[in-house]
C-alpha cells in the first residue's frame, strides 16, 4: 500500500438520515484504516430535515469528507451517480446513510482487493434481522479469484455494500438507472460489474458490514400488489439477458434469472395469492405469467427447485387457484431441528444436528407405496405437473445449514457440517417422514471474535431446505450446561431461556463456577479449592471466575438483581485454574462473619447469581443454593 493514496471511496447518499447517521459517523471514526487512505463523499438528496448541516458540521472535523447537495430525485441512484463522480479512490463502496462498519472493514477488504488485483471485492456482510444473510456467498470462505464460469450465487444477495474498482465503472459507464422509484437499482450496477470484471474475490472471514434493518428502508416498498413491481421486474431481467447474453457468462445467465423467477416471480406471486386483494391478484398474476414465459426457458428451469418447478407449471397453465393449494401443502409440514451430543474439544463445541420434515396431524404430506414414496399433492395438480415431480426419491434435494450469531455485534458464522445424510422414516401414524442428521463443530476461534460492543453470547440457527421448502429456526436444546476453558476464556454451552442453544464466551450471562457447582461446598476463606467437575481445558491459564459477595442485610439497598458499583461487594479473587486432576476453582477473601449473597461481574454489572454463603467465626464457609438458605440468627455464625 502505498502511503499517500486514496484506496476507497466511500459514497453514502442522504436523505431525512435521522440519528442513523451518528452511526455511520461513528463506524467511519473507527476505522483501522487511517483517513488519507479512504476518502467520504456525502450526497444528500435534497433532505428536508437538519441532515445537510449534520453532515456539514462531520465534514469540518474531517479532511477526508467530501459532500454536496441535489433537488431531491426521490432514490437513492442519483446521489450515488453523483458521487462516483467526484471519488478518486481505487475502489468505490457504498453505504446506506443508516448502516455501519466493522473496525477493520476498509482495511482488510482494500489490503485483500489490492493484493489479489480484484475488480470486485464480495465481503462478509451481516443483516440485523436475518441471520442467512450472504450464506452463499460465504459458505465457501475467501476465494481470491472466482470462476466466471461457476454462476452467479457468489454475487448474491445483490447489494452495493462491496468494493468495486472505480476504472472499471468509469471505462464501461456503470450507473444506477434514475428514476424516482427505481426499484433494485444495486442489481443493475451488480450484474453490469459481474459482466466486465477480470477478477472477483471473496472476502469471508473478516467481518465487514452491519445492514439495521428497519421500517424505513425502501426495500419495504417494493410490493407485488402494485404494477411497478412488475415493470421494474422485467426491466431487470431483461437487462440480465442482455449484459450475460455471453457465452462465458452462460452459467451466470441462468442462475441470475433463476433467482429471479424463484424469489421474485413465483415466491411472491404465491404469497400475494393467499393473502392479498382480488384486485392485486387479477393485476398481478398476468404479469407473472407473461414474464414466466418471456424467460422460463430449459436450462433455467433444470436449476429450479422441486417446488418451484410444480409452481412454474401450475403458474404457465393459468392457475392461481392450485398456486393457493400448493402454498397450503407446502405450509403443512413441520419443521424441527435440535441438537446432542455436544462436547467440547481441542477444536471447540461439536455436536449433531437432527432436523425432520413431518406431517402435522391432520396432513399427509408423504405417502409410502411399497419401497417407494411419493407427494402427496392434490388431485388436480397431480394432472397438471409432471409424473416425475410426483416421485420424492426422483425429486428430493435436502440442505442443512448452521449458524451462530452474536447478540450485540450481529457478527455471523457458518460453522462446518460434515456426513449429512437423510432416511426416510414412517412414524406411529404410519405417515411418511424425513430425518436430516449431520456432525457440527463451532470452532471456538470464531467465538473469540464475540464483537467490538462486548456482550459475548452467540445463538445457535438452523435452516433447513427440502426441495425449495425453507424454515430457519433455533434448534431444541435439552441438555445440560457444558463449559470449558480455551487459554484465558471461559465459554458455555447452555440452554437458553427459550430451550435452545446458546453459548456464552465471556460469562456475560453465565458463570462456570456457580453453573458447575451442582452441591453444597464447605472450606476455609483464607485458601479453598473447589473442584469442578464437568469442566474441560484446552492450554488453559487461570481465568477470573469474577465472583463477588455482598453481605444478606445490605441487599435491600440494592435493586434485587443487580449492582452497578463495586464499593460494597467482596472480590472472592476467584480463579479457575486447570490442573492434571482436573479443573479448580481457587481463591481466598476475607469476610466477617454472616450471610452473604453472590453476585457474577456481567457485562459492566454484578448481578445475583442463585448461590448464597454462609461465614463462620472461625473463618469456615459454606457455599450452597439460595433456596437452602434461610434466616439464620448470630449464634448460627458460630
Amino acid at each position: 500500500m502505498a502511503d499517500t493514496e486514496v484506496f476507497v471511496s466511500v459514497i453514502i447518499a442522504t436523505y431525512n438520515s435521522g440519528p442513523g447517521i451518528q452511526r455511520v459517523f461513528r463506524s467511519l471514526d473507527s476505522q483501522t484504516l487511517p483517513r488519507e487512505h479512504f476518502e467520504v463523499i456525502f450526497v444528500d438528496d435534497g433532505s428536508t430535515d437538519d441532515t445537510y448541516a449534520v453532515v456539514q458540521e462531520y465534514a469540518r472535523s474531517h479532511s477526508n469528507v467530501k459532500f454536496t447537495r441535489i433537488e431531491n430525485s426521490g432514490w437513492p441512484s442519483k446521489p450515488r451517480n453523483t458521487a462516483i463522480s467526484m471519488a478518486e479512490g481505487e475502489y468505490l463502496m457504498f453505504m446506506d446513510h443508516d448502516d455501519s462498519l466493522y473496525h477493520r472493514a476498509l482495511e482488510s477488504t482494500a489490503r485483500y482487493g489490492l493484493e489479489h488485483g480484484s475488480d470486485i471485492v464480495i465481503p462478509k456482510e451481516m443483516k440485523s434481522n436475518d441471520p442467512w444473510w450472504y450464506l452463499d456467498a460465504l459458505r465457501n470462505g475467501n476465494i481470491p479469484q472466482v470462476p466466471k464460469d461457476s454462476g452467479f450465487s457468489r454475487m448474491l444477495p445483490m447489494v452495493p455494500h462491496k468494493l468495486y474498482r472505480r476504472e472499471m465503472f468509469v471505462s464501461h459507464e456503470i450507473k444506477f438507472p434514475e428514476r424516482r422509484r427505481a426499484l433494485w437499482e444495486d442489481q443493475f450496477i451488480n450484474v453490469a460489474a459481474y459482466r466486465h470484471a477480470k477478477t472477483i474475490s471473496v472476502l469471508a472471514d473478516t467481518p465487514f458490514y452491519l445492514w439495521h434493518a428497519s421500517e424505513t428502508n425502501t426495500s419495504h416498498t417494493f410490493n407485488p400488489k402494485n404494477e411497478d413491481f412488475w415493470d421494474r421486474l422485467e426491466d431487470i431481467m431483461s437487462f440480465m439477458d442482455t449484459e450475460l447474453s455471453s457465452s462465458q457468462l452462460k452459467n451466470a445467465h441462468t442462475s441470475a434469472l433463476a433467482l429471479q423467477i424463484e424469489v421474485r416471480v413465483i415466491d411472491r406471486l404465491t404469497r400475494l395469492l393467499a393473502k392479498g386483494t382480488a384486485d392485486a391478484k387479477e393485476m398481478a398474476f398476468p404479469r407473472a405469467k407473461a414474464l414466466l414465459e418471456r424467460h422460463l426457458d430449459a436450462e433455467i428451469y433444470s436449476v429450479l427447485p422441486w417446488r418451484h418447478k410444480v409452481l412454474s407449471h401450475l403458474l404457465a397453465a393459468g392457475r392461481p387457484d392450485l398456486m393457493e393449494q400448493f402454498q397450503t401443502f407446502d405450509l403443512s409440514f413441520a419443521f424441527t431441528n435440535s441438537v446432542h451430543d455436544l462436547q467440547w474439544n481441542e477444536e471447540g463445541l461439536t455436536g449433531v444436528l437432527k432436523a425432520q420434515l413431518s406431517a402435522t396431524d391432520s396432513f399427509t404430506g408423504i405417502v409410502l407405496e411399497g419401497d417407494r414414496a411419493r407427494w402427496n399433492l392434490p388431485g388436480e395438480i397431480c394432472q397438471i405437473v409432471p409424473s416425475e415431480l410426483l416421485d420424492v426419491h426422483k425429486t428430493l434435494d435436502i440442505r442443512l445449514d448452521i449458524a451462530i450469531r452474536n447478540r450485540s455485534s450481529r457478527i455471523v458464522w457458518f460453522p462446518e457440517l460434515s456426513g449429512a445424510k437423510h432416511t426416510l422414516l414412517t412414524d406411529q401414524a404410519g405417515k411418511a417422514k424425513i430425518e436430516v442428521t449431520g456432525q457440527f463443530l463451532i470452532a471456538h476461534g470464531h467465538l473469540d471474535q464475540s464483537g467490538e460492543d462486548g456482550l459475548g453470547v452467540w445463538d445457535v440457527s438452523t435452516r433447513s431446505t427440502y426441495c425449495g421448502m425453507t424454515r430457519s429456526r433455533s434448534p431444541i436444546f435439552e441438555g445440560s450446561s457444558l463449559a470449558a476453558i480455551y487459554g484465558d476464556t471461559a465459554v458455555t454451552a447452555y440452554r437458553n431461556n427459550k430451550d435452545r442453544l446458546s453459548i456464552d464466551t465471556d460469562q456475560s450471562l453465565r458463570s462456570v463456577v456457580i453453573d458447575n457447582i451442582n452441591q453444597t461446598v464447605r472450606g476455609v476463606t483464607e485458601s479453598f479449592s473447589i473442584p469442578l467437575e464437568g469442566v474441560k481445558a484446552f492450554q488453559s491459564t487461570a481465568v477470573d471466575a469474577g465472583l463477588y459477595l455482598l453481605p444478606a442485610e445490605d441487599s435491600d439497598s440494592f435493586d434485587n438483581r443487580s449492582v452497578d458499583s463495586v464499593d460494597r461487594l467482596i472480590d472472592t479473587r476467584l480463579t479457575m485454574v486447570s490442573t492434571p486432576q482436573g479443573v479448580f476453582a481457587q481463591g481466598s477473601f476475607s469476610a466477617a462473619p454472616g450471610h452473604y449473597l453472590v453476585y457474577a461481574r456481567r457485562s459492566g454489572k454484578f448481578v445475583k447469581v442463585s448461590k448464597s454463603v454462609l461465614v463462620k467465626s472461625t473463618g469456615h464457609f459454606i457455599l450452597e443454593s439460595n433456596s437452602a438458605i434461610t434466616y439464620r440468627s448470630t449464634q448460627q455464625f458460630a
